[in-house]
């Protein structure tokens, strides 16, 4: 995935950059453990922002580095009607969960109904899915055919 221009970035934990070739927000969580639940709220607000700004379709959350769980106030925002409300007012339609590629199947599996769940909470038109490699993320996104 080509790096094309950094939108949110708070040192250590997360990053955010738009993918022009795959129309994509690009998130990568590294440590979301954030005590006082401020930075993915941030991160989230301002990807969706770019996106909409933007006509951008597809949101790729990258949690193949992640080293630590969420925080407790970061689950409970992730959990909120704010949270699903803030997407449905986005233009993205497509959510994609780029796992680690050694996560074991049912890992894998538990994942991609935690994103199905998700779409489905968002309604009708949103869809989510789960990647375990950079070649799997094109591959979905081109079939979703909201790649640029």
């Amino acid at each position: 995935m080509a790096d094309t221009g950094l939108i949110f970035h708070a040192i250590g934990r997360i990053t955010s950059h738009h993918d022009r070739t795959l129309n994509a927000i690009v998130t990568r969580f590294f440590d979301t453990n954030d005590e006082h639940g401020v930075v993915l709220p941030s991160a989230v607000r301002v990807g969706l922002e770019y996106a909409t700004e933007n006509g951008v379709k597809n949101w790729i959350v990258d949690v193949s580095e992640e080293t630590s769980s969420m925080s407790e106030k970061d689950a409970n925002w992730e959990s909120s009607h704010e949270f699903r409300q803030i997407f449905r007012l986005s233009s993205v339609r497509n959510i994609l969960l780029l796992v680690s590629p050694s996560k074991d199947g049912q890992s894998l599996d538990s994942e991609r109904a935690w994103a199905e769940g998700f779409a489905g909470e968002l309604g009708e038109g949103f869809r989510a899915d789960v990647a375990s490699s950079a070649s799997e993320v094109s591959e979905i996104i081109h079939r979703w055919g909201s790649a640029s």
